[in-house]
């Protein structure tokens, strides 16, 4: 079938979606696409709120951390555009500014692909951890690479 044949059909079948411009693309033009975005860096910042009192010293720590590696399911969210599967993902870095005791910004620079809502719950769940003793059974699975 040719390409303009499917995208009239495609259109036709719906009246919620129109589609474009579709083209055929080399498995090299796929694969110089994907290369790129994993060489792009996204940049996030959240306020978050912890229910134990901290202080800037807790935090500090976060600063430190750099080239953090996250294992991460496909989001629900997407499921719909890409397969279920655990990807592998970086946080370059992540910086902090300290508000008051319950509140702190967090800034993360990511690799392009990373959902940062998931890296936000690891963070909450790290500062409300700092005041048990032991481990927590809750404890993010977050490697850093050397």
């Amino acid at each position: 079938m040719e390409v303009h044949l499917l995208q009239e059909e495609i259109n036709q079948s719906s009246d919620k979606i129109r589609v474009r411009d579709v083209q055929i693309v080399t498995r090299e033009a796929v694969a110089h696409m994907k290369e790129g975005e994993e060489e792009k860096t996204k940049s996030y910042s959240a306020l978050i709120w912890t229910q134990k009192s901290i202080v800037q010293n807790d935090i500090e720590f976060i600063s430190d951390i750099k080239e953090l590696k996250v294992a991460q399911k496909t989001p629900l969210r997407v499921l719909h555009r890409r397969p279920l599967a655990v990807r592998q993902r970086l946080i370059h870095t992540m910086s902090t500014r300290y508000l008051d005791p319950h509140h702190f910004y967090l800034h993360l620079r990511t690799q392009a692909g990373t959902y940062p809502p998931p890296c936000f719950f690891l963070s909450l769940r790290t500062v409300d951890t700092l005041t048990r003793r032991g481990p927590s059974p809750h404890k993010p699975k977050m490697q850093h690479i050397p």
